[in-house]
């Protein structure tokens, strides 16, 4: 069992202080010699992107009255064997 408090997910947020200060700062950069690596480094290449299928499309149910839209969406749901 896992228990958490609702402000789990609360992000907190850095002081202005903290913000310049880090504004202010150089992010290193390594060569591959830094790294102890040679210069034969394997180079990826994207073959093939297969997107998603694409959804479906909607069904509007029409009717005169709430009752009997509902009374199709139920049938509709039934014939497709969703309830």
């Amino acid at each position: 069992m896992i228990s958490v408090v609702k402000d789990i997910n609360q992000p907190r947020y850095p002081s202005l202080l903290k913000i310049k200060k880090v504004a202010k700062v150089e992010p290193p950069v390594w060569s591959v010699a830094d790294l102890g690596l040679n210069g034969d480094l394997a180079i990826t290449n994207t073959v093939a992107r297969v997107p998603p299928p694409p959804r479906p499309k909607g069904e509007l149910i029409e009717g005169s009255d709430a009752a009997e839209k509902v009374r199709k969406l139920v049938d509709t749901l039934i014939e497709n064997q969703l309830i």
